[in-house]
């Protein structure tokens, strides 16, 4: 069971499915269609990217448990983040869409600090951004969906993959994130 919930609430699952309904919030085509471009460069392409270094050796594993490697691949996402946000500026992409991708490479950029020393939860970092930034957009009754951090946070736990500091430090960087999305919507 623990696999199977850390693979459903990958990072870069979560980053798709945020991306494509933060886009879509905005309640026409147009913002769905910002919404899967913004999938495809800061969920899609980083995830592909990464399986293939997977396949090629340069990583252990796709959850990158190695400190040592996640620099490399934090680095790259964040760069990925940030030319999409500017991109997305300058094209006229919705004011939130352009403000989670932005605050989602805020968090990027401090989870690669961080991990230059210790390592933290990539996965309940992302997962409770996910869901504190849709209960911003969608309304509250989004919160109902916060035992899904505690399920991504136990399997992360189950698996050994994070201590529990580790795990809690994700929560709090993923609050974080959800805080400086609402800051500059």
């Amino acid at each position: 069971m623990a696999k199977i919930a850390t693979e459903a609430l990958s990072p870069a699952y979560l980053a798709i499915l945020l991306l494509v309904l933060t886009g879509a919030h905005r309640g026409d085509g147009d913002g769905l269609l910002w919404g899967v471009a913004a999938a495809v460069s800061c969920g899609l392409l980083p995830w592909l990217v990464i399986r293939s270094w997977v396949r090629r050796g340069k990583l252990t594993d796709r959850n990158i448990r190695l400190r040592s490697q996640r620099l490399t691949p934090l680095a790259a996402t964040l760069a990925l983040g940030l030319l999409s946000a500017a991109m997305g500026q300058a094209a006229g992409a919705p004011p939130d869409l352009v403000a989670v991708i932005t605050a989602i490479s805020a968090g990027v950029a401090t989870g690669a600090m961080i991990t230059v020393w210790w390592q933290m939860s990539g996965h309940t970092s992302m997962l409770t951004s996910t869901v504190l930034v849709l209960a911003q957009l969608y309304g509250p009754a989004i919160l109902l969906l916060t035992p899904l951090i505690v399920v991504g946070a136990w399997s992360r736990l189950a698996l050994k993959a994070h201590t529990p500091a580790q795990v809690c430090a994700g929560v709090a960087l993923g609050t974080c994130t959800a805080l400086a999305f609402g800051l500059l919507r």
